[in-house]
């Protein structure tokens, strides 16, 4: 038989071994370490001796068999080579000799010439590579040449041989495959850990970035709802794990005068926050000099244009109501309709609308009216709400909506509010939304 039966059995053990002890070592700490540019003494320290242990391991492993000259433990000098320099593979190189000349007496000059040749090699491929771990393929063929070379310079420097040449051939040919696989597969693993450890990073990078986002929106919003005579206000801003840049605002102006607004950024993450957080500083900025929608929404519009670098839009509903005639005056910048509520009916409110915020800096927004009459309720929404979609992709829009409070009219702007949002997870089910769903209710008293 060309390949003996016990030289594919002791290929196989060995090959279990190499893939036992990569994975053990490549979910260690020190795994993570390996992919540093910085090389402290520490460092090479470390790295020689655990590739040298594995050296060792690898040598004694293959001792007292029919098959000693298959050996991985030139695995270890190899990998330190390709992972701290030459310093890192004539370390592991000489912590392996010693270990092994400790337990088994003399090193052949064979050994000691190929692995300190391998450990330097390898760490000059290193230092090519510009201290980086070179690819798989090219791990897996520098292991197959330098094994072969090893070969060569054993069969040269070692008298007596006594084996049979077919034996020898056949080990030597199995060997080289070995130790090439191995060292691709070491590479591999180390490089899946790099991989890991980036995700993980970029994972806390935009964690980081979501709770920054998340503070920002939350720090703008009013810290509390304006209590006014013959109206009850309520507003819910439910954020979803992707932080959107829904807003709104609610705030007396002036006696029996209610400013509100509701936005949304058309954008997500840290950048809509920011351009939410701007909107805001404008309106309330805005307020101090006008209380008509329209010129409020040009004035932020401008300012929008000339202070942001983001090509973010805004789309924005603001309106000023006298609360003592329920006249509302608003202008809307591309946003969603509301709906309005009462024992009676459930509607859209049929209103203008015009282009949203920073879409055109000379812009003129025009201004309307509508009557809220005693016992209706203005519903002002986001997106979230009627664009939200069930498992199935089916988004919720504004009839479902409009179904649900045709038939019975909960008690209270808090109780309609919380049953707006009902409705949306009612219909996302096991879904997320994957925008935030803000409502706003605006009751005036029967």
């Amino acid at each position: 038989m060309f390949v003996e039966t016990y030289v594919i059995g002791d290929l196989l053990e060995k090959m279990a071994t190499v893939c036992f002890a990569a994975y053990l070592l490549t979910r260690t700490k020190w795994a993570l370490h390996f992919f540093s540019r910085e090389r402290s003494w520490q460092y090479l320290a470390s790295i020689s001796l655990i590739f040298g242990a594995f050296y060792a391991f690898g040598y004694f492993a293959g001792s007292g068999t029919a098959t000693d000259y298959l050996s991985t433990c030139r695995i270890g000098p190899n990998m330190a080579g390709l992972l701290a320099g030459p310093v890192g593979g004539v370390g592991a190189a000489g912590v392996g000799l010693i270990l092994q000349a400790m337990g088994s007496g003399p090193v052949p000059l064979a050994t000691i010439t190929t692995e300190l040749m391998d450990g330097i090699v390898c760490g000059i491929a290193y230092l090519l590579n510009k201290r980086r771990l070179i690819g798989v393929w090219q791990a897996g063929l520098l292991g197959l040449v330098l094994t072969g070379a090893d070969s060569v310079i054993a069969l040269i420097l070692t008298p007596g041989i006594t084996q049979p040449r077919i034996l020898i051939f056949n080990v030597v040919s199995i060997e080289i495959l070995v130790i090439g696989v191995g060292m691709a597969l070491f590479t591999l693993l180390m490089h899946n850990v790099s991989r890991e450890r980036e995700r993980t990073s970029t994972a806390s990078r935009l964690e980081g970035q979501v709770l920054a986002a998340r503070e920002i929106q939350q720090g703008y919003l009013p810290a509390t709802i304006p209590a006014m005579k013959n109206l009850t206000i309520a507003a819910r801003l439910i954020p979803m794990h992707e932080v959107g840049g829904d807003f709104y605002d609610i705030r007396e102006i002036a006696p029996n005068r209610l400013f509100f607004c509701i936005g949304d950024v058309a954008g997500k993450g840290i950048s809509a926050a920011f351009v939410m957080a701007s909107s805001l500083t404008l309106i309330r900025n805005a307020l101090m000099y006008s209380e008509q929608p329209a010129e409020i929404l040009s004035q932020v519009n401008q300012g929008l244009i000339r202070s942001s670098n983001d090509t973010l839009f805004v789309t924005l509903l603001a309106g000023v109501m006298n609360t003592e005639t329920g006249t509302v005056s608003y202008a809307n910048a591309g946003h969603n309709p509301p709906f309005i509520f009462n024992k009676e009916t459930a509607e859209i409110i049929p209103m203008n609308s015009d282009i949203p915020l920073g879409s055109w800096e000379e812009y003129s927004y025009r201004q309307d009216t509508f009557v809220l009459k005693p016992g209706d309720y203005l519903v002002l929404y986001t997106d979230g709400v009627t664009e939200c979609e069930n498992e199935s992709g089916v988004m919720l829009g504004t009839d479902a909506v409009l179904k649900e409070f045709s038939c019975s009219l909960p008690p209270g702007s808090d109780a309609i509010a919380e049953t707006v949002t009902r409705i949306v997870f009612d219909h996302a089910g096991s879904s997320v939304p994957g925008d935030d769903v803000t409502v706003m209710i605006i009751g005036r008293d029967a």
